[in-house]
């Protein structure tokens, strides 16, 4: 009987300790990774690519969200304090980040700025080539107008043109397109003429041809400022000309970024360098396989620009690959809405150079690129620029480099390409 005991409580033990020993080995295991927050796909996909099986990679960014309007949560930020390394795009694409990192009690945590790793482009970048669309008869006409608007105000051009001048909203009402592109201001056809009715006190709306001279009565305003305050608005020009953020486009930048990765996780983990920078060549013979096929297949292609009905995030694919992009909404918001004078521009430009097709994007609406297309008798294409990842997507393992290959049909297609 006793040996009976002696011998359960021998095997409980000889149980127990393997289970202790599974249990350390786990955590020992799990403790040697490199623990890794990102931001946005991309960078999730190179820190997975260099690191394997020896990192463990959060990605900050919900799939199917939209990167220009994240904010993080606490339980973000928890996560960012905790882990070993942060790669983020930099503070034009996230800038929360700053106040986050200053914030941070984390000493040991490997910052990666991506944007400090290449070189930056004007988010207006691509306005240089649209010069081009502007001939000589256009630029007179708008030497002539500030010639104009030194000796007139806008108020007594209105008038000398058989309009009516609000002054509380700063418009013309009654004249007509042709007129307000001449004098300078937006045009909008069925403005906001709600006005009140002396004889009623009744507000009541009428479909009206409206000219605003709001923006336009600025920069008059300016020209009579002295000098000291045309410096203030040359520093505020500077400052509108914001970076273009999506640098990830150009597959040459990314080759930099991982890199970097290579670095920091050589940095925390040095045992395993020899495996990052393996892991790191591999993915990059990739990216670079990947950048020679977009010069080459977009080397011939009938048109050299493309449209995108949405807002600008292709400075870095002009600059990399030769072609010309002109977009809907001029800034980098995705969410604002180009003016009706844009729109006409835009659809302009497309029944003026042939452009067949007319791109959107994959977490944006399509609705304004489809309402160009319909104008411009066009066909609508999809490009993902990849800050992030439909969830559908994501959950099938789609990948950076599948959807920038994605991305090259596209273009050629665009473009109308051998």
């Amino acid at each position: 009987m006793k040996k009976t005991i002696i011998m359960v409580v021998l095997l409980a033990a000889l149980i127990l300790a393997g289970c202790s020993q599974t249990t350390n080995t786990q955590i020992e295991d799990k403790e040697m990774k490199i623990s890794v927050v990102t931001t946005l796909f991309p960078l999730y996909e190179f820190a997975r690519e260099v690191g394997g099986d020896k990192v463990d990679v959060n990605l900050l960014l919900p799939p199917g969200s939209e990167p220009h309007s994240f904010e993080p949560k606490p339980s973000d930020i928890k996560i960012i304090a905790e882990a070993d390394a942060f790669i983020y795009i930099g503070e034009m694409m996230e800038p929360w980040a700053h106040d986050i990192l200053e914030g941070s009690n984390n000493e040991e945590l490997q910052v990666i700025d991506a944007s400090s790793l290449v070189t930056l482009l004007e988010s207006d970048h691509h306005d240089e080539h649209h010069d081009d669309h502007e001939d000589e008869e256009h630029d007179e006409e708008h030497e002539e107008d500030d010639e104009h608007h030194d000796e007139h105000t806008v108020e007594e051009e209105c008038l000398e043109h058989e309009g009516t001048w609000v002054e509380e909203h700063e418009e013309c009402e009654g004249i007509s397109e042709e007129v307000c592109d001449e004098l300078g201001g937006e045009f909008n056809e069925c403005g906001s003429a709600c006005r009140n009715d002396p004889s009623t006190a009744i507000c009541t709306l009428q479909c009206v041809l409206v000219c605003s001279f709001e923006e336009h009565e600025e920069e008059h305003h300016d020209d009579h400022e002295d000098g000291e305050h045309e410096d203030e608005h040359e520093e505020d020009d500077h400052h509108h000309g914001e970076h273009d953020p999506h640098i990830w486009l150009d597959l040459s930048n990314d080759q930099e970024i991982v890199d970097e990765i290579v670095r920091v996780f050589s940095l925390l983990d040095s045992e395993n360098s020899k495996v990052y920078e393996e892991n790191a060549e591999a993915y990059k013979a990739k990216l670079a396989a990947l950048d020679q096929r977009y010069k080459t297949e977009l080397s011939e292609c009938e048109q050299d620009e493309f449209i995108v009905g949405g807002h600008n995030f292709f400075s870095y694919i002009e600059e990399r690959y030769e072609i010309e992009g002109i977009s809907a909404i001029e800034n980098l918001e995705p969410n604002t809405e180009p003016t009706p004078k844009r729109i006409k521009e835009i659809t302009d430009i497309a029944e003026e150079h042939g452009i067949k097709y007319i791109l959107t994007e994959v977490l944006i609406s399509k609705q304004m690129a489809e309402a160009i297309a319909s104008e411009a008798g066009a066909e609508v294409l999809t490009f993902n620029p990849a800050p992030n990842l439909p969830k559908e997507d994501f959950d099938k393992g789609v990948t950076f480099i599948s959807v920038m290959e994605d991305n090259l049909e596209t273009l050629k297609k665009a473009l109308e390409c051998e």
